[in-house]
């Protein structure tokens, strides 16, 4: 039995593995990495869209910092590269293949640092940031990773499909200029499928 549980250990730890180094590359966007993985194409429900001040539309602790690589603090405003006053998208959404949700993101967009019809499609769309921004040179770069390190693996074999397995912060960026910043949940469904 505990061979057993050992190898399911292994799959997912390989798998969530594997598809932690399709996110890294900084050419990629999570959409595109999520339908290459679930074989099927990926749809965006926005729960939340709000524009305005970044002081505003964000709460105090999140304001204060966020915990980047090497365990340093940041604030948003300094990630951003933009003052407290700077015009701000905040976004919640749901990621789903097919009728299987596989991700949550939340994101931060500097409105002065995007086009007039990159403003129109995500304040009136469903499509994915990412794939929104995508033109000019958007490069995806992730600034902090957790996953279930200290999880038994074969637990997740039985929790629910919608239980958070890995969390990723991620700075969209073009020439040095950042456009959002992103929080991805990738949730227990992806370690159903193997990837490409």
């Amino acid at each position: 039995m505990a061979d057993a549980v050992d190898g399911i250990d292994r799959v997912y730890q390989s798998r969530l593995e594997r598809f932690v180094s399709l996110l890294r590359n900084p050419s990629r966007l999570a959409t595109e990495v999520l339908e290459e993985w679930c074989g099927a194409p990926v749809t965006v429900e926005i729960h939340h869209c709000e524009e305005g001040r970044l002081r505003a539309v964000l709460t105090e602790e999140a304001l204060c910092g966020l915990m980047v690589g090497g365990g340093t603090f940041r604030s948003l405003s300094e990630l951003l590269q933009i003052s407290s006053d700077a015009g701000v998208q905040s976004r919640a959404v749901l990621l789903r293949s097919g009728a299987a949700a596989v991700a949550t993101a939340n994101a931060i967009v500097v409105l002065g640092r995007l086009s007039v019809e990159e403003h129109v499609i995500i304040s009136t769309t469903s499509t994915p940031l990412g794939s929104a921004l995508a033109s000019n040179g958007l490069r995806r770069e992730m600034v902090r990773t957790s996953g279930l390190a200290a999880a038994r693996w074969s637990d997740m074999a039985t929790a629910d499909a919608d239980s958070p397995v890995l969390f990723i912060n991620t700075l969209l960026d073009r020439g040095g200029s950042p456009v959002a910043l992103v929080q991805e949940t990738f949730l227990r469904q992806i370690l159903d499928w193997g990837g490409p």
